[in-house]
């Protein structure tokens, strides 16, 4: 994502999700700088935990707005 919480379009500093089952993931993370600011952002899946050709979400970029508050919870599905 765009923002400092969500890796600064840095891969390597992206957040790891959760996978619940075949088709939910989850992540809690706060949203400190980014409180009251929309954040751009896309899905990537890494293989086996490496950066060598991640597969990309095929879209724009997803716009959201965090709350003042620094929480929000969004629901999301990927488009290859």
């Amino acid at each position: 994502g765009d923002c400092p919480e969500l890796g600064g379009w840095d891969l390597t500093k992206s957040c790891e999700m959760e996978c619940v089952n075949s088709n939910t993931w989850f992540v809690e993370l706060p949203f400190d700088a980014s409180a009251g600011c929309a954040v751009g952002y896309k899905f990537v899946i890494f293989h086996g935990g490496s950066l060598e050709s991640p597969v990309r979400e095929c879209r724009v970029v997803r716009r959201r707005l965090v709350t003042p508050a620094g929480q929000a919870k969004w629901r999301d599905h990927w488009e290859a």
